[in-house]
């Protein structure tokens, strides 16, 4: 059986962090993830309502299809379905930036320390200390810039891999997920989309 690693690991945590923490989980949520399917779905099912509207109308008038409109009613689809994807990441990070600032208007960084403890995470924050026991972890999912790590209550703990420590932090966090039988997925092409 492998030892954890005991050493009090520093680390910091900014704006961009909290920003992509919210999107990480708003990407991975099977709630939101249904929501904007739903509202993905209504925006295709709406124009081809419309689409069917106006070639039945052509159709009726002139008894005969207008491939033309059709293929312009088409590209125009397709640069709207481009559109609205885009701004639909844009006002998810825009409503999850104004919540962190709102959040952290006294100060833009949190410092904190993490310790490995037998039974859990000790995190001691701004003279506050708040034991996490490892029995609360869910799962443990790492992406390109950082490392989640899910609670039962739905909060989770972010850990930068920008640390100096973040191979022993890696290290320790596979002993526990190995021996706690914890889910620990890795996601090296995660981006918000």
């Amino acid at each position: 059986m492998k030892t954890l690693n005991k050493k009090i690991f520093t680390q910091v945590l900014g704006r961009e962090d909290y920003i992509n923490y919210f999107l990480f989980f708003a990407s991975t949520d099977p709630v939101t993830a249904r929501k904007r399917k739903r509202n993905r779905m209504v925006f295709v099912v709406i124009f081809l309502l419309i689409a069917g509207y106006f070639i039945v109308q052509d159709y009726e008038r002139k008894k005969a299809v207008d491939w033309t409109f059709i293929l312009i009613y088409l590209l125009l689809f397709a640069i709207l379905y481009v559109v609205r994807e885009y701004t639909e990441r844009v006002r998810y990070k825009n409503y999850y930036t104004r919540y962190v600032d709102k959040s952290l208007k006294d100060s833009s960084e949190k410092h904190s320390t993490l310790e490995f403890t037998n039974s859990g995470i000790v995190i001691r924050e701004d003279g506050n200390e708040t034991p996490i026991p490892y029995t609360s972890f869910t799962e443990i999912a790492e992406t390109p810039l950082y490392i989640y790590i899910k609670m039962e209550d739905g909060t989770a703990l972010v850990i930068p891999k920008n640390s100096e420590y973040i191979d022993e932090i890696k290290e320790n966090l596979n002993i526990i997920s190995e021996e706690k039988k914890i889910a620990y997925t890795d996601m090296p092409n995660w981006k918000w989309k």
